[in-house]
């Protein structure tokens, strides 16, 4: 029987837990309020621009962060602000409060979510 040493098994482990090489990276844009966001996409947070006028929710709140979600690997988990549908191939974990998304002054604004396929 062969005798393992422990750099071989501290390698071996180091190798199982890495992240996969397919993982995408977190693409985000920031747009006016107003402005449909795209299919594939979700809202990650409300912030304030001038230049965007008034928001759609709240004035002060007129400018969105939004995260592509359609290529992210299954399994990952984002938190998105509360103010549409879950996307497709996703499920709501819980509701949870982001300071991201404080866009009505209510202490349940978001929601954790889960790619399920």
């Amino acid at each position: 029987m062969r005798a393992i040493s422990l750099a071989s098994l501290v390698a071996l482990a180091v190798l199982s837990t890495a992240a996969p090489a397919s993982a995408a990276a977190l693409e985000e844009q920031f747009v006016c309020g107003s402005s449909p966001t795209p299919a594939g996409w979700t809202v990650t947070a409300w912030l304030h621009n001038a230049s965007c006028g008034a928001g759609p929710l709240n004035p002060l709140y007129n400018w969105k962060r939004i995260t592509r979600v359609d290529n992210l690997p299954i399994g990952s988990h984002l938190v998105m602000c509360s103010t549409q549908s879950v996307p497709n191939g996703w499920f709501a974990i819980n509701p949870v409060t982001s300071g991201a998304c404080q866009y009505n002054g209510g202490s349940v604004n978001a929601i954790a979510i889960r790619r399920a396929f």
